[in-house]
C-alpha cells in the first residue's frame, strides 16, 4: 500500500477534531519526505518501506537540520510511533514486534538536546492592551500633549502593523509612504499597514499638518518628538523615546519591548505565510525566518 493511502486509512479510524488530525497527517508527510530522501526508496514510498529503525534518525533530523524544537520533535515521534502500531496491527508492516520495541527502547535513551533560546513572543492581548492604554490617555488643552498622544497611538500601530524594527521605524520619512496603496518603503523591502494602523497614522498627520504632496514634506519624519519646550517640531523620535513609549504606557506588562512587538508580528505572519514571504517582510535570513515558523507551530498546539 503505498504510504498516503495507509496514512487516510491510519487516520479515517481516529477520533479527534479535523485540526488534530491535520497536524499528524502533516508530521507523517515529513516522516515520508524524510525516508524517500535518505533511505534511497525505488518509486512512492510505501508501507514496505517503513521500519522502527528510521524513526531515531528521523528524530535526529528534524533537530539537527531543520532546527525544530525539542517538543516538536516529540511530537512527531509520538505520530511516527502511533503510525508504526497500527502498521503492525493492520498486518501491513514489514517488522515485527520486537523490531519496534527496540525503537521504543532507543527513542527512550535519546539524549535531550539543549533547547536553543528563542525571544519571548508576547501575547496578542498583551500587544492590545498596550495599544488601548495609548488610546485611553485623556485629551487635554495642550496642543503638543495632544500631538504625543496621537504619535504614541500611530507608533504602536505600525510596529504592531508592519513588524518594522524600532531603528526602521525612527528612520521612515513621510517620504517613504505610498499613499494609495497604503504602504511604506523601508530599506529594500515594502511594508504593509492594515487599516487601524494607517487610520491612527492618518489622524496624527494631519494633527501635525503635514501637507499631503511628498514633494513638500518628503523629508519630515514620520514620527517627531514633539517636546514640551517650544522648538523644533520635526525631530525625529528616538528609540529611547520609543522603548519609553511601549513601557511607560503598561509598566505592568512582563517586559514587553518594541522588538517583542516584532516578535509577535513574525509568528502571526509566519503562521500564516510561507517561509520565503516571511523572511522577506521581516527582512531576515530563511534559518530565522524557520524560528518563527516553529514558534507559531508551538503556539497552535
Amino acid at each position: 500500500m503505498h504510504f498516503e493511502q495507509a496514512v487516510e486509512a491510519y487516520l479515517a479510524g481516529l477520533e479527534g477534531t479535523e485540526a488534530a488530525k491535520a497536524a499528524r497527517r502533516y508530521r507523517l508527510r515529513r516522516f515520508e519526505a524524510y525516508v524517500d530522501r535518505f533511505w534511497t526508496v525505488p518509486g512512492p514510498v510505501c508501507t514496505a518501506d517503513i521500519l522502527p529503525g528510521q524513526g531515531v534518525p528521523f528524530a535526529r533530523w528534524l533537530r539537527e537540520e531543520k532546527g525544530l524544537a525539542i517538543r516538536t520533535v516529540e511530537r512527531h515521534l509520538g505520530s511516527v510511533t502511533q503510525f508504526l502500531r497500527w502498521l503492525l496491527a493492520e498486518g501491513l508492516a514489514n517488522f515485527d514486534q520486537e523490531e519496534l520495541e527496540a525503537f521504543l527502547e532507543e527513542r527512550g535513551t535519546l539524549a535531550p538536546c539543549r533547547e536553543s533560546r528563542l525571544p519571548r513572543v508576547p501575547e496578542e492581548e498583551e500587544v492590545v492592551s498596550v495599544i488601548e492604554a495609548a488610546r485611553a490617555v485623556p485629551v487635554t488643552t495642550d496642543a503638543r500633549a495632544n500631538l504625543r498622544r496621537l504619535r504614541n497611538i500611530a507608533l504602536l500601530e505600525t510596529l504592531r502593523s508592519t513588524g518594522v524594527r524600532p531603528r526602521e521605524l525612527v528612520a521612515m520619512r513621510y517620504g517613504d509612504l505610498d499613499l494609495e496603496r497604503q504602504t511604506a518603503r523601508v530599506g529594500s523591502r515594502e511594508v504593509y499597514f492594515d487599516l487601524a494602523a494607517w487610520g491612527a497614522l492618518t489622524h496624527y498627520l494631519q494633527a501635525r499638518g503635514i501637507e499631503p504632496l511628498p514633494l513638500l514634506s518628503w523629508h519630515k519624519p514620520l514620527f517627531a518628538g514633539h517636546p514640551n519646550v517650544r522648538g523644533e517640531e520635526d525631530v525625529p523620535v528616538s528609540l529611547r523615546l520609543v522603548q519609553w513609549v511601549v513601557q511607560e504606557l503598561r509598566p505592568d506588562t512582563d517586559g514587553i519591548t518594541p522588538r517583542l512587538l516584532r516578535s509577535r508580528f513574525g509568528v502571526r505572519l509566519a503562521g500564516a505565510a510561507d517561509l520565503k514571504r516571511c523572511a522577506q517582510a521581516l527582512d531576515v535570513s530563511h534559518s530565522t525566518a524557520l524560528r518563527y515558523e516553529r514558534l507559531a507551530e508551538e503556539a497552535e498546539t
